[in-house]
């Protein structure tokens, strides 16, 4: 292969418009200026997407090793319509058929006292309206620390 010594050889071995120093045609100009532009878009596209998947998906944290013994899924508290629910199934004790749905039925419909309707249920007691000072604190004490009947 021959050894080239300058450019304008360089040039002339090559052909016009494709070296080193030749000017752009008008037809490279457009084609440069073309994929600079569907770079720009596609940059601005990419960008878009990756910032949509940040907001959309947070990135995940690395997946701990497998331990050797698979662990037992940790417990989660019962919601309060499933502790509601253990609750209920517990009073309802042995009744069977219609029985046990139509008290399954009030109880799990049924509200929690408050304690303000506890204190008017107390005050409401005649035991209450006739009792002073001391005895009337201990009184609303044990009345209001019991449970309801449900």
């Amino acid at each position: 292969m021959p050894v080239i010594r300058s450019a304008a050889a360089a040039v002339s071995k090559i052909g016009p418009g494709l070296g080193p120093l030749s000017q752009p045609t008008s037809e490279d100009t457009y084609t440069m200026k073309k994929l600079l532009s569907l770079m720009a878009m596609a940059a601005c596209l990419s960008l878009g997407v990756a910032h949509a998947q940040d907001k959309a998906a947070p990135a995940a944290p690395a997946a701990p090793a497998m331990p050797a013994t698979p662990a037992a899924p940790a417990a989660k508290a019962p919601t309060a319509q499933q502790s509601k629910m253990a609750t209920c199934n517990k009073d309802a004790g042995a009744k069977k058929g219609d029985e046990r749905k139509a008290f399954m039925k009030t109880c799990l419909s049924a509200k929690p006292v408050t304690q303000q309707d506890k204190m008017k249920s107390c005050n409401a007691d005649p035991k209450a309206k006739a009792l002073k000072g001391d005895e009337r604190k201990a009184f609303m004490k044990e009345c209001l620390s019991a449970k309801p009947a449900a």
